[in-house]
């Protein structure tokens, strides 16, 4: 479930930096949501890494899931690879790395308890620290995501998108 929450919360960061940049809106769109997906190559079997098994398996064993790809160090490397198309594209990308590095700070699986700190978040310092940050706030999967996460997103996409002018 959380791939289309990334995918839209993506959408949401794409159509920010369109809105904030005053760019066409379709290639900050497209790099949004692939920035929302992008961290999760550390994983095969999350959305993206189904599609790209071999690189996500590299990827997992290099980093384990929720390590490197969800730092800031991460959103910076994606946001010089998308700047060399352009510099909205670079920082929309980013802003969707940064919305999936977010959701997955605040998001727990199982039926750990809720608000805790413990085991919970991203390593958003990585390489200078492995220590996760985050609280455990939405289960993935849950009412909350399905019901408020992944629309919110939509609707403040579709927001900006009405603020673009389209």
């Amino acid at each position: 479930m959380m791939g289309r929450t990334h995918l839209a919360a993506g959408a949401a960061g794409g159509m920010i930096a369109a809105a904030i940049s005053g760019t066409p809106w379709l290639p900050c769109l497209l790099a949004g949501m692939a920035g929302g997906l992008l961290p999760d190559l550390d994983t095969p079997t999350s959305s993206l890494g189904r599609k790209t098994r071999p690189l996500s398996n590299l990827m997992c064993k290099l980093f384990g899931h929720r390590g490197g790809t969800h730092s800031l160090l991460f959103m910076m490397a994606v946001a010089l690879g998308g700047g060399l198309i352009s510099d909205e594209v670079g920082f929309a990308a980013a802003l969707g790395v940064l919305s999936h590095i977010l959701t997955d700070a605040i998001s727990f699986s199982g039926q750990k308890p809720y608000l805790s700190i413990r085991g919970a978040g991203v390593p958003i310092a990585w390489p200078v620290s492995s220590r996760k940050i985050g609280i455990r706030l939405i289960r993935l999967g849950g009412p909350v995501e399905r019901l408020l996460v992944a629309p919110g997103s939509i609707v403040l996409a579709a927001l900006f998108a009405r603020g673009s002018g389209l």
